[in-house]
């Protein structure tokens, strides 16, 4: 793949951590404020319609001010936009499992594109996300017809508690927001692994 490819592999994945980032306020601001007049499916279903978008969840139709977010607009707490990127660069090995099996997309180019991503701002604050590319790499040589391991979000829950003090009581409204975040990871993933895919085949030469 050429640097421009790589390059717009990482923009991609970047921008998605913005929108769920974004996503993640919305949802935090239904729970705390407007839980029983504004369905939290139609976050979803916005946001994962196009995950590379920020501003898509303008159509809900208001806007969301920092006073109405809570701890999520600590400075501390945006940094974890750096950590969804590089939860979302770890997995990229499992982008291979929906390839072509003969091509000439290989194992350096996802090295290269985990690298560019790392260049890009995604890092792993404080050591707190577990996965690590290596590990996946090889585990994703060996999967067949298996599915991927599942997005885990344990990482996110710990950042949450180190930063967010209100998230430290046990509650419906955190329980809730939580369960929600679990939820948003996998599907985000999912559908930015079918924009990657896209992005790939356009670029390789399959045998």
């Amino acid at each position: 793949m050429t640097q421009a490819q790589i390059t717009e592999i990482a923009s991609t994945v970047n921008a998605a951590s913005d929108s769920i980032y974004e996503a993640l306020k919305y949802i935090y601001f239904i729970c705390c404020e407007d839980f029983y007049k504004i369905n939290v499916k139609d976050v979803f279903k916005i946001s994962l319609s196009n995950v590379t978008d920020s501003r898509i969840l303008s159509n809900l139709g208001f806007k969301l001010y920092p006073d109405m977010i809570g701890d999520l607009r600590d400075p501390h707490f945006e940094e974890v936009k750096k950590l969804i990127s590089y939860a979302f660069a770890v997995r990229l090995p499992f982008v291979k499992k929906y390839l072509p099996p003969k091509s000439s997309f290989t194992d350096g180019d996802l090295k290269d594109m985990f690298r560019a991503l790392c260049n890009t701002g995604a890092k792993n604050l404080d050591n707190i996300i577990k996965a690590d590319f290596k590990t996946n790499l090889k585990t994703a040589a060996k999967l067949k017809d298996e599915d991927e391991p599942v997005f885990d979000t344990e990482w996110f829950k710990t950042w949450v508690y180190a930063y967010g003090k209100e998230f430290a009581v046990i509650n419906n409204k955190n329980m809730f927001f939580l369960g929600c975040t679990d939820a948003l990871f996998a599907l985000y993933w999912a559908a930015l692994t079918d924009k990657l895919v896209d992005i790939i085949k356009r670029s390789i030469v399959v045998y």
